[in-house]
């Protein structure tokens, strides 16, 4: 069983829920200076995902650094560790009296945040959806042999050994050996 798809998948998902959570809470302070909602209806709404949101963040920085992914574990230790202190301090939950006063900070720091999750985000898709870039060239290899393949999706397959150049290391050696167990070589996908 090739765990790599299925660890890409939870990572996408879980980096989804992040980026979910925070757009919620923007959006939930947005609506408050908007006056939309009250001091009250923001500060419980924020407050119900921050806790979820830390310990799904938590769990995520452990699974890379449980999978051995270290440049992303290392990458997601700094938001983790904040993360922690600010619990421990008991600063992760917004005041309702306070929420005025810091909203504009609070904007800031869940935009950076957001933006973080972005990048993370595209970093998931690069490094690990190498991949799904193999299993659609194995799909779309028959199809070119029986001659039921489109023009765009031949070309696809013809420049797939330009999209692998895009892999790092890792992910190219797990290729190769993902293709020997399958019994057919690059040139016979690619071209």
């Amino acid at each position: 069983m090739d765990w790599g798809a299925i660890w890409w998948v939870v990572f996408f998902l879980m980096n989804m829920c992040l980026i979910a959570f925070n757009l919620y809470q923007i959006v939930c302070l947005t609506d408050l200076e908007a006056d939309y909602l009250n001091p009250y209806e923001s500060s419980s709404k924020i407050n119900t995902v921050v806790v979820p949101e830390f310990v799904l963040h938590g769990v995520f920085c452990a699974l890379f650094l449980l999978t051995g992914h270290w440049f992303m574990f290392l990458l997601t230790l700094p938001v983790a560790c904040y993360n922690a202190m600010l619990f421990v301090k008991g600063r992760h939950l917004i005041d309702v009296t306070e929420v005025f006063r810091h909203l504009n900070a609070e904007k800031k720091y869940r935009i950076i945040k957001l933006v973080f999750y972005m990048l993370l985000l595209i970093l998931v898709i690069v490094r690990y959806g190498n991949v799904f870039l193999f299993f659609i060239c194995i799909l779309f290899k028959d199809k070119r042999e029986e001659g039921s393949l489109d023009e765009t999706k031949h070309n696809l397959i013809k420049n797939c050994d330009l999209l692998l150049a895009l892999v790092d290391g890792k992910g190219l050696i797990f290729l190769v050996n993902l293709w020997k167990k399958c019994n057919c070589s690059i040139d016979n996908v690619c071209n």
